[in-house]
């Protein structure tokens, strides 16, 4: 989830262009060295992405076609004006974390999970147990 959160945020500002280039210090940031290509792979395979044949080692970065429903910028989730930070404030800033907790529950999560991770990202807020 982090990995497509961070490749969404790259290609938002990027989104009319027809591939992306990425170089493979942002995917390996986002992902790790060993896992980048794998999560690649799997969002190719689901569509979500497809892969140019442009990529050259230390010629050429890999380019990126996302499909993906990117919403107009009055939609958009901002702080300040900005696109969040990390795929946990973002999650902050579209949920209470009652509602978070019911959407982990709803997508197959066990109860007490859910409310660890509703803890966990919502450090100080009490609500998260009803």
């Amino acid at each position: 989830m982090r990995f497509l959160y961070n490749l969404v945020r790259y290609c938002y500002p990027r989104r009319y262009r027809n591939f992306i280039d990425i170089h493979s210090d942002k995917l390996i940031e986002w992902g790790s060295r060993r896992n980048y290509l794998k999560y690649l792979d799997e969002l190719n395979k689901i569509g979500i992405i497809k892969r140019g044949d442009k990529y050259s080692v230390d010629k050429f970065s890999k380019n990126i076609n996302i499909s993906w429903n990117f919403r107009d910028p009055g939609s958009a989730i901002l702080n300040d004006s900005r696109s969040p930070e990390s795929f946990e404030e973002t999650i902050k800033l579209s949920y209470e974390p009652e509602e978070f907790r019911e959407l982990l529950k709803e997508a197959g999560s066990e109860r007490n999970t859910a409310i660890k991770t509703v803890k966990r990202l919502y450090e100080g807020v009490t609500n998260y147990t009803t």
